[in-house]
């Protein structure tokens, strides 16, 4: 990940008054003399954490069918694993997405109407909005049907 300007600085090497940069990470770069300061060796930017595992259980699919109305064949549909399922008594549309090892970590729902539509996630959504019962998280979006 590229590191950030902070600041100028007067460099060290020749006596510039703000020819330095110092960067986030702790770096400088005279763009006068072409000093160059590296950061101590256990100043290492902070790792981004993983995010945890799925902690609710995603929807389990019914069926996998062509979407004719979208264009799209049954082979297409068995080979993203695009399916049909239910949730909270409506028939939906249900797109599963994984991360980087295949495990299914989100799902993203279509409804039959425009004004209904959502996400199941394995994980609590930032906006806090819960689906009833058992089942994952939902948020609300604006989506189209078959």
């Amino acid at each position: 990940m590229p590191s950030k300007f902070l600041k100028h600085e007067p460099c060290p090497n020749c006596n510039s008054k703000d020819n330095f940069a110092r960067y986030d990470d702790g770096h400088g770069h005279c763009f006068g003399c072409g000093h160059q300061e590296q950061p101590p060796k256990d100043n290492h930017p902070p790792r981004i954490k993983p995010m945890a595992p799925p902690t609710t259980p995603l929807l389990e699919f019914l069926t996998h069918r062509a979407l004719d109305k979208r264009g799209i064949s049954l082979e297409t549909c068995k080979l993203f694993n695009y399916g049909y399922s239910q949730h909270q008594g409506a028939a939906v549309q249900v797109a599963e997405y994984r991360n980087q090892k295949g495990d299914v970590v989100a799902q993203h729902l279509r409804y039959r109407t425009r004004s209904s539509g959502g996400w199941v996630t394995a994980a609590t959504c930032s906006c806090g909005a819960n689906t009833s019962g058992d089942r994952a998280t939902a948020v609300a979006a604006t989506c189209s049907w078959w």
